[in-house]
């Protein structure tokens, strides 16, 4: 830490100004804080282009989730309709929508 930091931290100046801090304290410590925003600023960008890498890759994957769904319902219907061909060549039944209806 250098001496006027010290300084400063030890004997911080009051309200009638009589502290021991120069121009160039000041100034350096607001060089600090811009710089500090600036690094927040561009976090902040970062994390929010890492946000919407994020929500694109999520609507994928809902997307993908839906298909698959639709897949396996078409698999059931179809399946469903075997069976029910299957099941439903006997005089008794007969097929409506993949469903034996009817018979024993």
């Amino acid at each position: 830490m250098l001496r006027r930091e010290r300084d400063y931290q030890v004997n911080p100046p009051s309200a009638s100004g009589s502290g021991s801090v120069s121009v160039n304290d000041v100034s350096g410590r607001d060089d600090a804080f811009v710089s500090a925003l600036e690094a927040l600023k561009r976090d902040g960008e970062t994390t929010r282009r890492r946000v919407g890498v994020l929500e694109r890759g999520y609507e994928d994957v809902l997307k993908e989730i839906v298909g698959v769904q639709r897949g396996m319902g078409q698999q059931d219907g179809l399946i469903q309709g075997i069976i029910g061909g299957l099941l439903g060549s006997s005089p008794e039944g007969e097929v409506v929508d993949g469903f034996v209806r009817g018979g024993e």
